[in-house]
């Protein structure tokens, strides 16, 4: 019976005890050092986020996503258009190419965003939008999307900047082909109507020339009124016709049998 009662007697000097010693980091507890330095560290995280911020949207403002350019061996890149450093330039990224300090990390053609590292920092931008909030990843339980290599060799549905560029100029060089072609037709044209007046008034000519030397003409003319004056003061009427050939006799077994 001497033990039970020496283990009643000591649980309550032990719960007297933890008391005692809870008691002596009591003040600790109260200054909730802890808490105040959550505190902090929030504060310094959201001014960190807040600067980096300042500096996509500073970066976004001069380096801009303009179109989605499909290559001739299948690939994709995308376009981009740098003023940062004061000068105006254009590049063609792929994904995990760096050109000029800028890196594409990833891009989605399809919903025509990308996202970019410079310096440490990280910023997605969609085309012709500037800055934008990275888009959540589709739900885990949706399949991936298979490559579409056959879709590759086609221009997107907007088409690239690249693209419309070059569809202008072959627009614009076929305008002026057609230009130049109508312009060509019409001067074939008019030449052909000068040679032909040319062909027609050497004919004439020759016509004339052979009434002034006593020819008949080779083809019926009418003469002008120019042409009759010359003529005339050419003594071409002047001159005595020539008589006509004479007929030969008929046979005399064709003359009509004497009356008898």
């Amino acid at each position: 019976m001497k033990a039970p009662l020496l283990l009643c007697l000591a649980a309550p000097l032990a719960l007297a005890q933890g008391e005692a010693g809870r008691g002596r980091y009591q003040p600790i507890i109260d200054a909730k050092p802890f808490g105040d330095m959550a505190q902090q560290v929030s504060a310094e995280a959201a001014a960190d986020a807040a600067e980096q911020q300042r500096q996509r949207e500073e970066i976004a403002q001069k380096f801009r996503m303009v179109g989605i350019t499909d290559l001739p061996d299948g690939s994709r890149k995308i376009a981009f258009l740098d003023e940062t450093g004061g000068a105006f330039a254009s590049y063609l990224l792929g994904v995990g190419e760096t050109q000029n300090g800028f890196t594409l990390v990833e891009a989605d053609y399809d919903a025509e965003w990308a996202t970019l590292a410079k310096d440490g920092l990280t910023f997605t931008l969609g085309l012709g939008k500037g800055l934008i909030e990275k888009p959540a990843p589709a739900a885990s339980s949706a399949a991936p999307a298979a490559p579409r290599p056959a879709l590759r060799a086609q221009a997107p549905a907007q088409g690239s900047f690249r693209d419309r560029l070059l569809r202008r100029e072959a627009a614009k060089a076929q305008a002026e082909a057609k230009r130049r072609e109508a312009i060509g037709n019409e001067i074939a044209a008019e030449n052909a109507k000068i040679i032909e007046a040319q062909t027609q008034a050497a004919a004439r000519r020759l016509q004339i020339e052979r009434i002034k030397q006593g020819l008949p003409p080779t083809r019926p003319i009418t003469l002008t009124a120019e042409e009759d004056a010359e003529l005339e003061a050419a003594g071409v009427f002047d001159r005595p016709q020539a008589a006509p050939a004479a007929q030969p006799e008929p046979p005399d077994e064709a003359l009509p049998p004497a009356n008898p």
